[in-house]
């Protein structure tokens, strides 16, 4: 189905990439600041394509969101939010954990199936940029190093 949602991120997808091109890719032993951002946008462009590939070309017959879906949408920015501004406080791995945590819930996945996906993607997550040289927010377990 053709999808509103679809055209919106491709064109998001399109201005980071763009915007993370300008800052500066790097290598992959030494990333520059828009490595990630870039890489992220192309993923999320080749994700749109498949949408636009699949869909049967019928227009929507309703808007994107429903009164569910807007909640949900709205649920994730916020949780977005939270996660930019208490990162620095609270740290990568515990804030990263919280936010897959949530993220996971709202989409329904049972707690402990959540609860173990989190920890996963949050160590691996740390692992990954760590090895890239990234320095990432301790916050309050500063006190294992």
């Amino acid at each position: 189905m053709f999808d509103i949602v679809n055209i919106f991120l491709f064109l998001f997808a399109v201005f980071f990439a763009i915007g993370a091109y300008r800052l500066g890719l790097g290598s992959l032993t030494q990333p520059g600041p828009g490595f990630i951002i870039f890489f992220a946008s192309i993923v999320l462009l080749l994700f749109c394509v498949y949408g636009f590939l699949s869909s049967k070309g019928d227009p929507p017959a309703r808007l994107a969101f429903s009164g569910k879906g807007l909640k949900r949408v709205l649920l994730v920015l916020i949780s977005l939010f939270l996660y930019a501004k208490f990162m620095p406080t609270v740290g990568y791995l515990l804030s990263t954990f919280v936010l897959t945590l949530f993220l996971l819930f709202l989409n329904g996945i049972k707690i402990y199936k959540a609860f173990a996906l989190s920890v996963l993607t949050s160590l691996a997550s740390w692992y990954a940029f760590s090895r890239l040289g990234s320095e990432l927010p301790e916050g309050l377990i500063s006190f294992l190093r």
